[in-house]
């Protein structure tokens, strides 16, 4: 909001909203998900032993003929991965006090309800880690003052994207853009639609979505989807058919 008079606007019916761009996005990033807020050990437990432990998974956990709603890892599992590679032993209590809550809390990892276990939560990862090379000239450019949106795109790790979710269609924002006017054009009150440039002058939806993505695509920020099969209690196992053959 401080940098709206610098962002273009959508008039849509009586109201006009600021439009957050990509750099917006990769500045809410780079706030969000900077590393330099959370102690090296604690990055280490979650590239080493975390996320380790959950790619090592090929799907939901199975018990007594129930299965999870996505693949997780519990507590249990991850105290057990701890002292394999590291071969120390760890408390539930003391792996929520020195790694889990603070890395919940810095938006690396998230929690749900365990459908097996009631009592228990289940934790997956909802970011990505830059591979080495990247993480190492992101950490060269985060000492220069130079704010182009390479090097800011380059100083936050990527959003990890659901592996159940489809790949980002590459005219994602026009078909945005199209549903927004086809529910104003269907409202009973409905009332202006105009798209508005950082200039204040009023812009076509091509040229805007020319412009919004002329740096980067959003697609850029984002690690790419990974497919597995998935279960539900009234289908059974449901395997995603992308890319096979018709056969």
């Amino acid at each position: 909001m401080a940098k709206a008079h610098l962002r273009p606007t959508l008039v849509y019916g009586n109201e006009r909203q600021v439009i957050a761009t990509l750099d917006d996005l990769s500045e809410t990033l780079h706030i969000t998900q900077n590393m330099s807020g959370i102690p090296t050990h604690k990055v280490k437990f979650f590239t080493d032993i975390f996320t380790d432990l959950y790619d090592s998974k090929t799907g939901p956990d199975i018990k007594d003929d129930k299965v999870e709603e996505i693949k997780a890892v519990t507590t249990s599992q991850l105290c057990e991965h701890y002292k394999l590679k590291t071969g120390k032993s760890i408390t539930n209590r003391n792996l929520h006090n020195q790694f889990l809550n603070e890395l919940l809390n810095n938006g690396f990892i998230d929690e749900r309800e365990s459908l097996i276990d009631k009592r228990q939560k289940i934790y997956f990862p909802i970011m990505e880690m830059p591979i080495k090379d990247q993480l190492a000239d992101s950490e060269k450019i985060g000492k220069y003052g130079n704010t182009e949106p390479l090097r800011n795109f380059l100083q936050h790790n990527k959003i990890k994207v659901s592996e159940f979710c489809k790949k980002i269609p590459e005219n994602w924002l026009e078909l945005q853009i199209l549903r927004l006017q086809k529910y104003n054009i269907g409202a009973k009150d409905k009332g202006t639609f105009q798209l508005i440039d950082e200039n204040d002058d009023e812009t076509s939806i091509p040229e805007f979505v020319k412009n919004y993505e002329l740096s980067f695509k959003l697609a850029s920020y984002f690690s790419e989807p990974k497919y597995s099969s998935f279960y539900n209690e009234t289908f059974g196992s449901i395997l995603n058919l992308d890319g096979i053959g018709v056969e």
